[in-house]
């Protein structure tokens, strides 16, 4: 469940009786465990478990709390004492799962449990840990109000709220008994003492926070020489010293504290303290980064921290770093999704009067501004903008690949994003690099590789520690049950005779509880049972599969629904992971729900209202009134997944989504269920074992600093895995081999230039690349000298040219650019220079300068293509991309003048604001699918490449206009910004503006522009 690094620091406790130090890990885990288990034994709405199922775990909990806590209080185990704090924390937040208690309140002699293990865990240096405890904390029925005061200061210091701590008004004191007054005046100064700390924090002048506490840890044990008489409230003297401890702590990881070396400029200073309001601490994996002078100029790094370990914590600090003194970022993520949702995370971390400007980039267009401070894009966009226009990465001073494992994947991504980051290298030579991965394995190579392309400092940041910790553990079921059923399938087998499947009442028979096997420790490594807890998850039988062979199958999807089911009902928030968008869209059918959407927000509603007119009708959309669970796939809008992403944070308990949320989205989770750790290979037309990275990536996503700091993910198999006296069948043993005896970083990155010299075919991608290759013309071999493959040569001291002269073979058969304006357009796009000629020469003889509008250009566009129709499969980048749209239009549609007039209603539909209802008269729906299905798939996945298909059409035109325009501002920014317009389903440059700047749907865009 820990971590190695939170594993070591656990081991490191001085004796406790009755205790294996050595096993404290594994202690923790098994109650964790245990308690997982015991809930889902239990009716929803019973709160309390029966006595003799807990009095152990509870008992040993109790015993290592005391007496840590008396170790703490002695002050004789400094060195040990962030181990001690977080155990003793750790041990208190077990126990209220345990046994639940009701909110307790600040006296003479006690402070409340959860506020001890809120300042323990500070002291600890977990400070998540103590975040969540700190948004959980409520007020004693008979509290007085300077002790909750005092209770709610402590909270809101522990999450940071530090702006809502100093808004706290004074709480004057009314109280007759003297003791009680004094006990209370202690409690103001600690109080007093707390905002004085939040002061500092801030960067404000202010009093020293340490007098306020120590005085009250002085004052708590008072005689009166004269009189005799002795206050001793042991309560305050306690809470003193841990306050003590604890800020000293806040103040160590305070974000301005640890950045000041690093503040050069008014603007910077700025910066951090508007980052400061939202997140004012630091985790000690980016402290150690800083020293390591993570933040200095010239200083570049690879981050393979796991996942949740705030990576992005890092990445902004270092992009604000470089904008404060006038520097410009690139910023490259893997997907549109992650586009769209970095965007959102640096226009909040800009949010200031100096700085403003993000930009996502246009579509597929020269138009990009070159002045903004931030570009978010995806590697393929960056690659375009490298070739058509590089002036625009003038300036550049940091590049950021987040999810950077992309540029080793297999697929046709990996040689493109590969491309694109080393002529970045190329281009921008003296700007810091920073890659960002939880997936990769090989991230000091990674490290080695920069440092040795950039000539300076490349720092390895692959701290193992995260603030979160998770059980992984999978389901299993009794082995002599299993034989039963295997018994029960083979008879049925002998009497179905010729017959090819089996019987439905055999099915209906195969009824099991399912357990399951977690491991105590963060990876599988271990061989010994006494390293892994079996507890049943459900209170009931479950239903698991037969196949067509007669043997037995999980039926993952329906047993993980039943798993969802009751963990939700148990309030845990639970995500879902299945194969694909069907499979989640069925999920969520059959888990009914309550929560209606009128109880939601009006803000979200009329988001909701706008997806409605988008779509054309409330029926087309996946969010549903009343539902169960609420699905995440790659079929949703992105207005519609960022709905989703808030229904599911503020009142639904269950997602069902697919492989698109593992990458990159943060959402609250107390437990993930994997359903399965197969799916189908479309290219070998057979199913086969997921990579372990994905399998694992999503397990990550259990627990959330701050939220969660808990979690567990469990893996529902497809083969049914059967255990019986501490044995288990051979399926469990390839789980752990092939899966979760592997950490977070288990993808070592090859460089896919590597294997495009092995292979004997290029494909469309690859041609792509070696054509911009050619373009860059005597920089090419020095761009190629960066790849990471000719950096592995030159580590092994063998010579790099016979890689060089291939790869030179390979680009020079696309010819030289010369003054060939259009060899020199074809080999910046990977278009055919024939097909562009025949484009250009068309132009010229077609009164070009006539269209005027959008609709115009589509139009002028789809002619030509009408001539040729052969000419799409020739512009489209991704040969799938047409294979798709075939499919979209209908069986037994062909690429031909057909298609291209079905193709040109669409987009002429779509620019001209139409909903998707309407859109889809042209496609194959079924009429079963009140989803827009096909459309979604047209919008989603086949019109951004269709932009950039016609982006080559209108650059071939921009060439023509030259000759009628005497300067080159002068031709129409319709042509100019064409893609874009297309992508956006937009008329013209101010709705495109008017859609952009208010963040609204494209149908909204259209009637709010008429208005």
């Amino acid at each position: 469940m820990f971590n190695k690094i939170t594993a070591n620091i656990l081991r490191m406790l001085p004796p406790v009786k009755g205790v294996d130090i050595e096993r404290i890990p594994q202690l923790l885990s098994k109650v964790y465990a245990h308690i997982v288990g015991l809930k889902t034994k239990y009716e929803v709405g019973i709160l309390e478990f029966e006595a003799e199922e807990i009095d152990d775990d509870y008992r040993t909990l109790s015993e290592l709390a005391f007496t840590l806590e008396l170790y703490l209080e002695s002050g004789k185990f400094g060195e040990k004492q962030n181990a001690i704090a977080y155990v003793a924390a750790m041990s208190h937040k077990l126990m209220s799962k345990l046994k639940p208690m009701q909110p307790e309140a600040f006296d003479a002699d006690a402070i409340p449990s959860d506020v001890a293990a809120m300042l323990m865990f500070i002291i600890g240096g977990y400070l998540a840990d103590a975040e969540e405890l700190a948004n959980n904390i409520k007020r004693h029925e008979g509290e007085s109000d300077v002790g909750w005061q005092l209770k709610n200061s402590i909270a809101l210091l522990a999450n940071g709220k530090l702006k809502e701590l100093l808004e706290i008004q004074e709480v004057r004191l009314e109280v007759a008994d003297l003791e009680l007054y004094a006990q209370e005046l202690l409690w103001k100064q600690l109080t007093v003492g707390i905002k004085a700390l939040a002061n500092k924090l801030l960067g404000r002048e202010g009093e020293d926070w340490q007098q306020y506490v120590r005085n009250v840890i002085q004052l708590a044990a008072f005689k009166d020489e004269a009189t005799g008489y002795r206050f001793d409230f042991v309560g305050v003297s306690r809470l003193a010293h841990l306050l003590l401890l604890a800020m000293n702590v806040l103040e160590h990881h305070s974000l301005l504290m640890v950045v000041r070396p690093y503040l050069t400029t008014s603007n910077h200073y700025e910066l951090i303290l508007h980052k400061i309001e939202q997140r004012p601490y630091l985790w000690q994996n980016h402290i150690n980064a800083i020293e390591q002078d993570f933040l200095k100029d010239g200083v570049s790094s690879v981050i393979t921290f796991p996942t949740g370990a705030g990576k992005s914590t890092l990445l902004e600090l270092k992009l604000l770093q470089h904008v404060a003194v006038g520097g410009r970022a690139v910023y490259l993520v893997p997907t549109h999704a992650l586009e769209h949702q970095v965007k959102g995370h640096m226009e909040h971390l800009l949010q200031t009067e100096e700085y403003k400007e993000i930009s996502l980039g246009r579509e597929f267009t020269t138009e990009e501004e070159d002045d903004e401070l931030v570009k978010v894009m995806t590697p393929e966009r960056c690659s375009t903008l490298l070739a058509l226009k590089p002036s625009v990465f003038e300036g550049v001073t940091l590049v950021v690949m987040d999810e950077f494992h992309i540029i080793g994947e297999e697929g046709h991504r990996s040689l493109g994003a590969m491309y694109c980051l080393v002529s970045l290298l190329c281009i921008v030579p003296d700007a810091d690099f920073v890659l960002s991965s939880a997936m990769v394995e090989n991230g000091k190579e990674m490290s080695d590789w920069v440092a040795d392309v950039t000539r300076r400092t490349c720092l390895n940041l692959s701290m193992a520690w995260k603030p979160t910790s998770q059980l992984q553990g999978c389901v299993v079921y009794p082995l002599d049950r299993c034989r039963e059923l295997g018994q029960l399938a083979f008879q049925d087998k002998q009497n179905r005779g010729k017959r090819k499947s089996p019987s439905s009442n055999l099915k209906k028979r195969l009824t099991v509880t399912p357990y399951c096997l977690f491991s105590l420790q963060n990876t599988w490594e271990s061989d010994k049972m006494a390293d892994y807890y079996l507890t049943p998850v459900l209170d009931h039988d479950v239903t698991i599969g037969v196949n067509n062979n007669w043997k037995l199958i999980g039926n993952r999807n329906q047993v993980t629904k039943e798993l969802a089911k009751k963990f939700a009902a148990l309030r845990m928030k639970t995500i879902v992971f299945v194969e694909n968008p069907t499979q989640a869209n069925s999920l969520v059918k059959q888990l009914d729900g309550e929560i209606s959407l009128q109880s939601h927000s009006e803000k979200l509603q009329s988001k909701i209202r706008s997806i409605y007119e988008e779509l054309g009708n409330a029926n087309c959309t996946y969010i549903k009134d009343e539902m169960g669970a609420v699905p995440h796939h790659s079929l949703l809008l992105p207005e519609e997944r960022h709905v989703i992403e808030d229904l599911f944070r503020c009142k639904h308990d269950i997602m069902v989504a697919t492989a698109t949320l593992a990458q990159g989205v943060n959402l609250p989770v107390d437990v993930v269920l994997i359903a399965g750790e197969d799916r189908y290979d479309v290219d070998k037309d057979s199913r086969g074992l997921m990579d372990a990275h994905e399998i694992l990536n999503a397990a990550g996503r259990a627990g959330r600093a701050g939220f969660r700091s808990q979690g567990a993910a469990i893996l529902v198999s497809n083969s049914v895995i059967g255990f019986q006296n501490n044995k288990l069948t051979d399926a469990w043993f390839a789980l752990k081999s092939n899966i979760f005896s592997k950490g977070d970083n288990c993808l070592t990155v090859k460089d896919p230039f590597e294997r495009l010299i092995k292979e004997t075919e290029e494909s469309r991608e690859q041609k792509l690349v070696l054509m911009k290759l050619n373009l860059a013309g005597e920089n090419e071999r020095r761009i190629l000298s960066k790849s990471l493959y000719a950096f592995q040569l030159r580590k092994r001291k063998e010579e790099t040219d016979e890689f060089l002269e291939k790869m030179i073979h390979l680009t020079s058969q696309y010819g030289e650019v010369g003054k060939d304006t259009l060899l020199e357009l074809s080999l910046k796009t990977g278009t055919d220079r024939q097909l562009l000629e025949n484009f250009y020469h068309w132009l010229k003889e077609a009164n070009v300068d006539r269209a005027s509008t959008v609709m115009d250009l589509l139009k002028l566009y789809c002619c030509w293509l009408l001539e040729r129709p052969v000419a799409l499969k020739e512009l489209l980048t991704y040969e799938s991309t047409l294979e798709l749209m075939l499919k979209l239009f209908g069986n037994g549609q062909k690429l031909d003048g057909d298609l291209i007039k079905k193709l040109y209603v669409v987009l002429e539909q779509y620019v001209m604001g139409c909903d998707l209802l309407t859109i889809s008269a042209s496609f194959h729906e079924s009429k079963n699918d009140p989803y827009l299905t096909q459309t979604r798939k047209f919008v989603i996945k086949v019109l951004p490449e269709l932009s950039y298909a016609f982006s080559v059409l209108a650059m071939v035109h921009i060439l023509v206009l030259n000759e009628f325009y005497l300067w080159k501002e002068d031709i129409p920014m319709i042509v100019k910004n064409f893609a874009t317009y297309l992508k956006e389903g937009v008329t013209s440059e101010d709705m495109l503006r008017l859609k952009t700047e208010r963040r609204m749907m494209r149908v909204e865009a259209h009637r709010r522009f008429k208005e």
